[in-house]
């Protein structure tokens, strides 16, 4: 083989590994309690999703607190059920129930995607929809785990 020829395959064999490790998309796996820190400036066309696993807990922990609000003081065994339909429906046609709505779409977009990707442990970076990093809570550190097993292969 002539020293052309194989400079070439050695530039087309880098170049495959260089496009392994190439990263299209993340999705980022966090909780309230232990939150992922972007801590490096991701290019413009990497498209990053996150989710918070807390999410639909919180939205639901709202909206309780909401009804309960609405409810009063004098609900008793005997009103228990209309007051609370009553309270619920003044939630529902409230100003602030969009916005709790779309707390609650997004948390179970969340746990859908969870699902989707067999997570099994928070914090969790998926990369490129294929490749798993868990326990890691810096963007920047999952990326080096990330590369240094070899991407996606």
């Amino acid at each position: 083989m002539t020293p052309i020829r194989l400079l070439c395959v050695l530039m087309v064999l880098g170049c495959q590994s260089a496009l392994a490790n190439q990263i299209s998309n993340i999705r980022v796996f966090h909780t309230d309690a232990v939150p992922v820190r972007e801590d490096l400036k991701l290019p413009p066309s990497m498209v990053v999703h996150v989710y918070n696993m807390d999410t639909k807990n919180n939205a639901t922990a709202k909206l309780n607190e909401m009804v309960k609000a609405k409810l009063g003081s004098n609900v008793g065994p005997s009103n228990y059920r209309d007051a609370n339909q009553q309270a619920f429906s003044e939630v529902l046609n409230g100003p602030h129930w969009r916005s709790l709505y779309n707390e609650m779409e997004a948390g179970g977009e969340a746990i859908e995607y969870a699902i989707r990707f067999r997570i099994k442990k928070l914090p969790a970076i998926v990369f490129n929809d294929k490749s798993v990093v868990y326990g890691v809570t810096s963007l920047q550190e999952a990326i080096r785990i990330f590369n240094n097993k070899g991407g996606d292969r």
